[in-house]
């Protein structure tokens, strides 16, 4: 998986605060002496650095990584891929629970009680 967290480490010397006071004035009268393309570059660090994790996430969602890679904290090891295939067999209804019951067991019960109510009406 390519996308990743943005650290302050990482945007700290990127900021624009971070750029001295008088940046094109020489170092003895307090600037960096950058010329105006130095000066145009470090302004369009930032933004680039947000480009490319932005789109290093959207290729990780696109090839499908993201899912594979992202944590649900269902169980251990469980995954939003997993979580996918659990939705897609049925499997999730054994977990999950609604008032601490699993859902299959309240779909069970509403199966049993229909079944009844179809007995007693066909009599």
């Amino acid at each position: 998986m390519k996308s990743k967290k943005i650290l302050y480490s990482e945007l700290s010397p990127l900021l624009i605060s971070s750029l001295p006071a008088r940046p094109n004035q020489s170092a003895s009268y307090g600037g960096a002496a950058y010329s105006s393309s130095e000066l145009r570059a470090a302004f369009d660090k930032l933004p680039l650095l947000l480009a490319e994790r932005y789109n290093d996430l959207l290729s990780d969602i696109e090839s499908g990584e993201l899912c594979e890679n992202l944590a649900t904290g269902l169980s251990e090891g469980s995954t939003l891929k997993s979580f996918f295939e659990d939705l897609s067999s049925g499997v999730w209804a054994g977990y999950s629970k609604i008032d601490g019951t699993p859902i299959y067991t309240l779909l069970r019960n509403i199966e049993d009680r229909l079944a009844k109510l179809e007995e007693v009406s066909e009599k």
